[in-house]
């Protein structure tokens, strides 16, 4: 072959190299490599480790990886050795090719790809990519969520080269991996961003920071938020509340409901707004309430505020939140972790006998003791407004028995039902759990002058309406570690009984609900304690398995994978991992070749291992799309 003619065969501008004859081309079970040579300065062809380029070899074409460059010399090649600096120095290395180690990845004929089975002919031509041709070859999905572009491991991105997830992705449910300061946190919003914007279809949150009430844009301009409001922090706002001077009793309940439902919205602006460098004005507040007045009771069910945030005008939607007794009552079990498998089986059976004992001995209904059974058991804990505090306390109430005297109530009932002493004090224990966590009967009396006594309380809202907003916030950032678990695994019974009803009522056809779980380990954490884990794996299982079906889709994210129950690992089909330390990466199947460059990688250099591409790929992910803080 003339000088001109290799030229024009390699001419640096798409063809770069050959495949050469000096070493051997390899296509086995365990690997598939070729060996190609090239004259290319690095200026006409940027080739590094890791870039993709395309092997033309008769009707056979091959995505391929560059995995090793080597230069050598005419010395180095004869193992001359080197005497002398001057020597070394005196060599003209301008001519000298590079010989490029290519790992084959995809072979395709016409539109038919899979791994490469057929070997390479000598002198077959390399090329630098066509646009769009690695993600064609990829098999990447031409539609779906954007999350960024394909990347080399330097976190140099390939611009036309877009990488997506589908709504089937989705509803497999993902895990994301990374430190901190990795991109997880933006990678996450972008992500409900996306989905909200290409109404793929409904995102919930759980917040532990406060970072995702910021996705709001043109597309986003309405946020809903289920907001815990604990005993303490009613009280706290009760006393700020400054009562005008309305003339008759109905606009005192409203104007004082309004000033406890504005102080409520102001206290969330404040703290997630302006706490996070954001300037905000809260324009108008309207309050949804129900009022008992033959009870003179009171409850805040929906704030809504308008407001502008920044440059954008945008619609919250406030949801107070907490727990009454008489709607958990028969589900505590669920609720809680500190309830042993034995207590869990029994516990209908011994709550009947307690609710039974509190309404004879401190209600004097015997009548109703008797007849009472698992059908009217709530009815009869809402007409008489029991509390698990009540119920707590009456376990230590004394009662006189023939030839026995000063038996607590919880002893009297273990020998009754025939049940172990210890059972009983377990529950007593899962009631103190859950009584502690101040979430539960949240209500408060005030004194309104030319009005009198009113209560003012929080209770559940109306999931139907919460979850038919496009996106919920389930705001988690002044919780302990035990409220978030009550509040999340509430909230998250009553999402999949919404998500059920409505795939019920539209005949079984689905529409997708995506539920982001930043802090993952917190809610759903790996354990040794047997009734942990049982709770833990059984939310797990209902959501992931069965709700999967129904158009669930879960995104988990966390820093810990270690923490994070082995269930999640097993249940979501896409990985998304970013920088983290070398056990992790093991731990989550990452190959040494990528660990090495997860282990130092910049900020949104992702590795993505998914059933939906052909193998897994380097993504550079997408920078913020919505206001970023945090």
């Amino acid at each position: 072959m003339e000088v001109t003619q290799c030229r024009e065969y390699v001419d640096c501008r798409e063809y770069i190299a050959v495949v050469s004859r000096q070493l051997p081309s390899r296509v086995a079970l365990e690997e598939a490599k070729v060996h190609a040579i090239t004259e290319c300065s690095q200026d006409s062809a940027n080739i590094s480790v890791g870039s993709f380029l395309v092997v033309e070899s008769g009707a056979r074409t091959y995505l391929a990886r560059v995995a090793e460059i080597v230069t050598q010399d005419i010395y180095a090649i004869s193992k001359t050795p080197v005497i002398s600096l001057e020597q070394e120095l005196a060599v003209d290395l301008s001519p000298l090719p590079r010989l490029i180690t290519l790992e084959l990845i995809i072979e395709c004929v016409d539109d038919r790809c899979s791994a490469p089975m057929t070997p390479v002919n000598i002198h077959s031509r390399v090329r630098l990519p066509r646009s769009g041709e690695v993600s064609k070859m990829l098999g990447l999905p031409e539609k779906g969520i954007e999350i960024g572009s394909l990347s080399l491991p330097t976190g140099e991105e390939l611009q036309s080269e877009r990488v997506r997830l589908t709504e089937q992705a989705l509803r497999h449910h993902i895990l994301v991996v990374g430190t901190t300061g990795s991109g997880k946190t933006v990678f996450l919003k972008n992500l409900i961003y996306e989905i909200l914007r290409n109404r793929v279809g409904r995102a919930v949150v759980l917040d532990v920071v406060g970072h995702y009430h910021h996705i709001i844009s043109n597309d986003v301009k309405r946020i809903a938020v289920i907001l815990p409001i604990t005993l303490g922090t009613l009280s706290l706002i009760m006393r700020r509340v400054e009562l005008g001077g309305e003339e008759n009793s109905s606009e005192l309940v409203k104007g004082f409901v309004k000033e406890v439902s504005r102080n409520i919205a102001e206290t969330y602006f404040r703290d997630v707004f302006r706490g996070f460098g954001l300037r905000y004005r809260v324009r108008k507040i309207r309050v949804l309430y129900r009022l008992d007045k033959k009870r003179r009771r009171v409850t805040v069910r929906r704030i809504v505020a308008d407001a502008r945030v920044e440059n954008l005008d945008i619609e919250v939607v406030l949801y107070p939140w907490a727990l009454t007794t008489s709607n958990v009552i028969m589900i505590l079990p669920r609720l809680s972790a500190v309830f042993t498998a034995q207590a869990r089986m029994f516990y209908r059976k011994i709550l009947l006998e307690i609710v039974r004992e509190y309404v004879r001995t401190c209600k004097g209904e015997h009548s109703t003791a008797e007849n009472l059974d698992y059908d009217n058991l709530v009815r009869v804990v809402r007409k008489h407004g029991i509390t698990l505090r009540e119920l707590y306390d009456f376990m230590f109430h004394s009662l006189d028995q023939p030839g026995r005297r000063n038996v607590m109530v919880y002893q009297y009932i273990a020998d009754k039902i025939g049940v172990h002493k210890g059972t009983l004090e377990n529950i007593i224990r899962g009631f103190l759990s859950l009584i502690e966590t101040d979430l539960f009967d949240v209500s408060l009396g005030v004194s309104i002058e030319g009005y009198g006594d009113l209560t003012v309380e929080i209770t559940e809202p109306n999931y139907d309406e919460v979850f038919r907003n496009d996106y919920v916030i389930v705001d988690l950032r002044e919780t302990t570690i035990a409220q978030e678990r009550l509040v999340v695994y509430r909230v998250l019974d009553r999402l999949y009984r919404f998500v059920e009803s409505e795939w019920i009522r539209r005949g079984g056809k689905r529409e997708s609900v995506i539920i982001a779980i930043d802090e993952a380990h917190l809610f759903f954490p790996q354990t040794r304690e047997e009734s942990e884990k049982e709770l833990v794996e059984s939310y797990l299982t209902r959501l992931a398995r069965l709700g999967r079906a129904r158009g669930i889709g879960l995104v988990f994210a966390t820093h810990s994978p270690d923490d994070l129950n082995d269930l999640v690992l097993q249940l979501t089909n896409t990985k998304v991992v970013l920088r983290s330390e070398e056990k992790m990466l093991e731990k989550l199947g990452v190959p040494s070749k990528e660990r090495r460059i997860l282990l130092l990688a910049p900020p949104g250099l992702a590795y993505v291992r998914t059933f939906i591409y052909r193998m897994p790929i380097l993504v550079k992910l997408d920078p913020a799309k919505t206001i970023h803080v945090g």
